[in-house]
């Protein structure tokens, strides 16, 4: 029972050491939270801002003329882009634009501003272009 709680406690104690570096990379690479995956990486820099844009056929979309659906879409990719960053697929929201506008394709732009560790605001841009043609019906 003894060598059990010591495999446990050194486990745990192994766990708490790697895991905030892990939570930093993940913050860096993946944009992901560092509010998520259990709080253990609070100390990443934040998030500053975090907007998308939206182009159907190439032509800008304006985001107060947006259908319910796309609307609705759309705030569900930011809320969970926010959250999990790279790791979330834009795909379902440009899906429902490219039906709402009948465009074959759809730009999804995602702009965020970080704080970088020498103190200066980076701009990250993000672009996902998606076709109609895969989209399910």
């Amino acid at each position: 029972m003894v060598r059990w709680r010591r495999a446990f406690a050194a486990a745990t104690l192994l766990a708490l050491l790697v895991w905030p570096p892990v939570q930093h990379v993940l913050h860096r690479e993946m944009r992901v939270s560092s509010w998520k995956l259990f709080g253990l990486g609070v100390y990443s820099r934040p998030k500053l801002t975090l907007r998308f844009e939206l182009t159907a056929d190439g032509t800008p979309v304006d985001l107060r003329t947006l259908s319910p659906a796309s609307h609705e879409a759309l705030v569900d990719l930011r809320d969970r882009t926010r959250d999990l960053g790279l790791l979330v697929d834009p795909a379902p929201a440009a899906c429902t634009l490219a039906r709402a506008r009948d465009a074959a394709t759809v730009t999804v732009t995602r702009i965020e501003h970080d704080l970088g560790a020498d103190g200066h605001i980076r701009r990250h841009v993000h672009r996902w272009t998606v076709n109609r043609r895969a989209c399910s019906p």
